[in-house]
């Protein structure tokens, strides 16, 4: 089995600039002077599976910062684009990819984005997935959410199918993903009670990568999966074919590729989802101390509170006191500073 990282540009309300330049994904924000969301969840990973068999998904732009946080990874299994056009095509290339090159085509695909999961049990339902996989069934693991919580995305469960692995797996029967409250409650879905779970949907998918791509059923994203794979079975490959490839997808919709799907089968994680999309859910996920102060290098600080403070300089020193909701960023000799 195979672990693919995607990273990913998520529409967020915020942006984490300066800790984080606005042409970037998410999944490089810095979590510590030498951490991001990426290499975190290349270590959670790591504690799973071998590093030869985990995969990064990035652009050609991203490559040599995600060498830099990832150094211990072999460079041949960082893969990327040319450009990114959005997360479902990321999943598309990296899929055809797998199904094309590795022998082992059964993969646990994750965005690396704003839902930071902590405690994340993977081992409790890994070896079950192999099993589901070769069934044609698909695993998409959610976290469970109280039955009327105000989400935008998620996954009502069905039918239960027990004694898989020694867990309960659910049947989908539907997968919402419409950013519309309205639309919510005017269908009533927020108050359907569906055998008392409602799951927060994380995009996170599991199975034989073949099994996968068979989601995208619209003409349009079957006939990008058909080109691909064609493209890439060329004795003649070049990077000029994928990025000629690329600029004819480039207005590719991110369609919802879980409608109608019977093989689609979800589990519910037993952990927390902390969500890592703005700069007060930052703070709650990463403060170090009791103020909601996150303070990374060589600083002195007095009577802060809500302040995020990374010197990146290790021979130079900051003081700073009596400052309130600020991120200062100290970098290369020069100090930027922002209010939140």
């Amino acid at each position: 089995m195979n672990a693919i990282l995607i990273l990913d540009r998520p529409k967020l309300d915020t942006d984490f600039y300066p800790l984080l330049d606005k042409d970037k994904p998410l999944s490089l924000l810095d979590t510590s002077l030498s951490a991001n969301l990426l290499s975190q969840m290349y270590s959670l990973m790591n504690s799973y599976f071998s590093r030869d068999k985990i995969y990064v998904i990035c652009t050609k732009d991203e490559l040599d910062i995600v060498k830099q946080s990832l150094p211990d990874m072999p460079e041949s299994n960082i893969w990327f684009e040319p450009f990114r056009i959005s997360y479902t095509f990321s999943l598309l290339f990296a899929n055809v990819m797998l199904d094309s090159f590795v022998s082992d085509s059964v993969a646990f695909c994750f965005p690396v984005n704003q839902h930071a999961v902590t405690n994340f049990m993977l081992k409790n339902w890994m070896l079950s997935v192999r099993d589901l996989a070769a069934k044609d069934m698909i695993v998409m693991p959610t976290v469970l959410m109280e039955k009327n919580a105000s989400v935008c995305e998620y996954i009502d469960g069905g039918r239960t199918l027990t004694n898989i692995g020694g867990l309960d797996y659910i049947q989908v029967n539907r997968v919402s993903s419409q950013h519309n409250e309205a639309a919510h409650e005017r269908h009533g879905w927020f108050k359907k009670k569906v055998y008392g779970k409602q799951g927060y949907l994380l995009n996170i998918l599991c199975g034989n990568a073949d099994n996968i791509l068979s989601l995208y059923r619209s003409r349009e994203a079957a006939n990008a999966v058909a080109s691909l794979r064609r493209l890439l079975s060329k004795e003649d490959f070049s990077w000029s074919m994928l990025e000629d490839f690329y600029n004819s997808n480039k207005d590719y919709t991110d369609f919802d590729i879980y409608t109608d799907c019977s093989s689609l089968v979800t589990v519910f994680l037993e952990t927390a989802l902390s969500d890592v999309s703005s700069w007060e859910h930052f703070i709650s996920r990463f403060a170090t101390d009791d103020s909601g102060n996150v303070m990374f290098g060589k600083i002195k600080y007095a009577d802060c509170h809500n302040v995020i403070c990374f010197n990146y300089d290790k021979d130079e020193e900051i003081n700073i006191a009596r400052l309130n909701n600020l991120i200062i960023v100290k970098k290369y000799g020069n100090i930027t500073i922002r209010n939140i």
